[in-house]
């Protein structure tokens, strides 16, 4: 099913999609954008074809799913003042839930990918200008290339790294260096404690990277905006001490060379580090699952045993073996607007951000009057215990039933057999056939039709089926119908009731239930409330492309007077789209205007000679070629 084709089946798709990733949908017609609860995920009413808010709205639902099951939102709390922090969280933990829930959820990726590509359409992602302020670069960093090399998003292909060398180039190697193995072990880690401790780690090495830029001399800016190039800045004097006279003095430290160090010169290995000017990325970077190219300034002075060139600092941050980028004095106003950033877009949760989006096209839908549609809301009912007195009542109608299809399909699914060419068996009169000349002397079996369909029955138990006890004949009709396909190998048969008090939908016989098992259940329906059957028609729809039959069919039982019949003329042209086929049995009433496959039923008694011929050209799957 293509994209085009799943967004235009909005409506059972959020169910379909909502099921999937385990969490509960409702629709609240109040709201304005979605929004969830910690437990349920709750939207507007939306669009019967929602475009961007259907990507939005799907994306929401898989994405707070990882929150809902992953997310620890006490240890994620927030910290007044300190923005960075909050925004270090914030990406952090999508990265991590979103990477936890595409492993629960096949379908998840599909829909995040998506909705990734439509931020870095508007803007909210992609590579940012070398020149912005670095809290931005290092947020949209963590971003893209997290989400390119730890998720492997399509959208961001390419994206992720561009981000990363511009990040890289604007901050000294070791940080730069530390910051991505700390991102990668916590895009890795399996709690948000994890992650809110990865947050605390990235704001002390920017702290300590500003402390040390601080009480550097003057003569220690590199002046070049280079991560250990090999140009010498022209502020800076060119060393004394050996190797190729390109290493910049180490922030926070006098400058050995210069100082006549003994030990400076003729050291090989220490000239062969120097040389360089660049310290490897450490092994666990690779280790995390990136996959994106390692960029030059990262490549080079890597050593065989994988481990950092540059010693710890006192609070675990490296010391730094090549000059930072550009002058003292910029950049270390560029640390200092990374520590007291106020909050920027870009560091916000990525449910809230999808949240925004929704309430501005929400607003542009209902400006347009589109037609909108709620989610069903669903009551199970519980427990197991057959009613013998109503399967009694019922078993006339549904063994004529059962012998009526059992005929049918015995006369087209039986084995049968021709003759061919070729084969591994001959046919009874192969002698007189090759006696006559007739090559065709092997046994062959021939094509038949098979059976591979889900029937969905939504039955209308609407205050109007109360009229001449029209309710009670459409529960019989469904439980006898209901015994005489649950005999039938390759059909699946449910049953699902619309209202049922204050619920929309309930379900009577769930698929892959046996209906003599939970019959008691039909007993407990009663008619009441309107007919709203273009929200049945969402779960019974749901139901159906749920199911790995072949076929589906959907079979209405009704009176033929839905509360919307232009929605729920709706509704059943957007299941034919999605290859359901439709059916409807009137009680004691014309509903050819809803379905033009349909009968009508006057009493339980002409349901057999009414439905066999109907049904039967809806089990059978076509003939193959």
């Amino acid at each position: 099913m293509s994209d085009s084709v799943l967004l235009k089946s909005l409506p059972y798709m959020l169910s379909i999609v909502a099921a999937g990733a385990g969490v509960d949908l409702r629709t609240d017609p109040r709201a304005t954008t979605a929004a969830t609860n910690g437990r349920v995920v709750i939207l507007p009413p939306l669009p019967y074809t929602g475009g961007e808010l259907a990507i939005y709205s799907l994306g929401y639902i898989v994405h707070e799913s990882g929150h809902i099951r992953h997310t620890d939102f006490a240890a994620a709390g927030t910290r007044p003042g300190d923005e960075l922090h909050r925004m270090l969280v914030n990406v952090l933990e999508d990265i991590r839930i979103e990477r936890l829930i595409n492993g629960v959820f096949p379908g998840a990726r599909h829909w995040l990918d998506a909705l990734t590509l439509k931020f870095v359409e508007t803007g909210r992602q992609g590579v940012v200008d070398p020149d912005a302020e670095l809290p931005r670069k290092l947020i949209r960093y963590l971003q893209d290339w997290l989400y390119e090399s730890v998720l492997h998003y399509k959208a961001v292909a390419g994206i992720g790294v561009q981000q990363r060398d511009v990040w890289r180039n604007s901050v000294s190697q070791p940080l730069a260096d530390e910051i991505e193995k700390i991102a990668l072990q916590a895009a890795w880690s399996s709690s948000t404690h994890a992650v809110v401790g990865a947050a605390d780690q990235i704001v002390g090495l920017l702290r300590q990277e500003l402390a040390e830029v601080e009480s550097a001399p003057d003569n220690a800016e590199s002046g070049d905006g280079s991560q250990g190039s090999g140009a010498e800045s022209p502020s800076m004097p060119p060393s004394t001490g050996g190797g190729d006279g390109d290493e910049a003095t180490l922030p926070g430290e006098p400058d050995e060379a210069a100082a006549g160090d003994p030990g400076s010169e003729g050291d090989p290995e220490e000239q062969s580090e120097d040389s360089t000017g660049q310290v490897g990325q450490n092994a666990e970077s690779t280790a995390g699952g990136s996959d994106a190219p390692t960029s030059g300034a990262s490549a080079a002075g890597s050593q065989s045993d994988g481990q950092m060139p540059a010693s710890s600092g006192p609070s675990g941050a490296p010391e730094q073996s090549a000059g930072f980028p550009g002058t003292r004095t910029s950049y270390t106003a560029s640390l200092r607007e990374a520590l007291d950033t106020p909050g920027l877009e870009e560091g916000a949760d990525r449910g809230d951000v999808i949240r925004e989006e929704m309430s501005q096209s929400l607003v542009e839908s209902r400006a347009n009057r589109d037609a909108t549609f709620n989610i069903p809301e669903v009551f199970g009912v519980q427990g197991s215990k057959s009613d013998a007195e109503a399967i009694q009542r019922v078993r006339a109608a549904s063994t004529a039933l059962q012998y009526g299809i059992e005929e049918f399909l015995q006369t087209h699914t039986r084995k049968r057999y021709t003759s061919g060419e070729y084969g591994k068996r001959l046919t009874r009169d192969a002698g007189l056939k090759m006696a006559l000349g007739n090559p065709r002397i092997f046994q062959r079996r021939a094509e038949v039709q098979k059976v591979d369909t889900a029937v969905h029955l939504l039955l209308d138990i609407s205050d109007s089926m109360s009229v001449k006890g029209r309710c009670a004949v459409a529960l019989d009709a469904a439980l006898a119908l209901g015994l005489a396909l649950d005999e039938v190998l390759g059909v699946s048969y449910s049953v699902s009731a619309f209202p049922f008090q204050s619920y929309d939908v309930a379900e009577l016989v769930r698929p892959g239930e046996s209906i003599r098992d939970v019959a008691h259940r039909f007993r407990a329906m009663a008619p009441n409330g309107t007919t709203p059957m273009d929200v049945a028609l969402i779960h019974a729809h749901t139901v159906l492309l749920s199911s790995p039959a072949t076929r589906h069919v959907c079979l209405i039982v009704t009176d033929g007077a839905p509360d919307d019949l232009t929605a729920a003329s709706l509704m059943i042209e957007m299941g034919e789209g999605d290859g359901i086929e439709h059916m409807a049995i009137g009680i004691e009433t014309q509903v050819s205007h809803l379905v033009p496959n349909s009968c009508v039923v006057d009493s339980i008694s002409d349901l057999p000679r009414q439905v066999i011929t109907m049904m039967q050209s809806v089990i059978l799957l076509p003939k193959a070629a």
